[in-house]
């Protein structure tokens, strides 16, 4: 897939990006892409894949359960 960006960047992150890709011997591209490939893969995960969790959905409960639990309770099962 190739992917033209309007980018205006800090001159000074431009002038060190043309640097260090001058030292590797590769283009500005590579350098960049290489930079921002290392920058995404120290990011956390935000997201959790609930498709392979077995327990989410197993169990099911009404959704006020926690702010009324003991009218639940006596109700359903004449506890408390």
């Amino acid at each position: 897939m190739t992917l033209t960006l309007t980018w205006t960047p800090d001159p000074i992150l431009l002038t060190n990006l043309v640097k260090i890709a001058d030292q590797k011997g590769q283009t500005l591209e590579s350098t960049l892409s290489e930079a921002v490939q290392l920058y995404l893969e120290n990011q956390p995960t935000a997201t959790v894949n609930t498709q392979s969790d077995p327990l989410i959905g197993l169990f099911k409960g009404s959704s006020n359960l926690a702010t009324e639990s003991e009218e639940i309770l006596e109700k359903e099962m004449g506890i408390l």
